[in-house]
């Protein structure tokens, strides 16, 4: 009887664990997706993934970043076409834009890091905190300036105060 019994507990724990395993496969390939169609700017892929309702907030738990500054540090021109209709997306979809990621750096502070004055502004009117600090206590001006955007810090400032 005992033989039994252990030998239907263990069956039950290789079906759980299955499936366990199965569910976070799916979860991985929807972050991976989400990242692919971030790193290749596919605003229409984008699009469809968060209108599927695709779980954005994995690609943190897979990637280690938000989805949202993910897609601010993708942002390789002065214009950041993408990255701006990304950040919309996002905070439509109900992206906290001051969450932040590695180093508690917000995506403000990757933006004016980068020098991105227009996608700066995109965040602040979408609620961006300038006054919110890095794990060492740098704000988003703070990175601008040290990167050299002394125009974006100064004016990073002038919101914060």
């Amino acid at each position: 009887m005992l033989a039994w019994l252990v030998a239907a507990i263990a069956s039950l724990l290789v079906v759980v664990t299955f499936q366990w395993g199965r569910h976070e496969w799916r979860h991985k390939q929807e972050a991976n997706r989400i990242v692919a169609a971030i790193e290749t700017e596919n605003q229409e892929e984008l699009s469809i993934l968060l209108r599927e309702g695709s779980d954005f907030r994995l690609v943190r738990e897979w990637f280690g970043e938000t989805a949202l500054i993910l897609a601010v540090k993708s942002c390789v021109t002065e214009s950041g076409g993408f990255a701006h209709d990304a950040v919309r997306l996002f905070v439509s979809h109900g992206a906290n834009v001051n969450e932040p990621g590695t180093l508690w750096k917000t995506a403000l502070m990757h933006a004016a890091a980068g020098g991105n004055w227009d996608l700066c502004i995109t965040l602040l009117a979408h609620g961006a905190d300038a006054a919110a600090r890095d794990m060492v206590g740098r704000t988003a001006a703070d990175w601008a300036q040290h990167e050299g955007y002394n125009r974006i810090a100064s004016t990073l400032r002038k919101v914060d105060a």
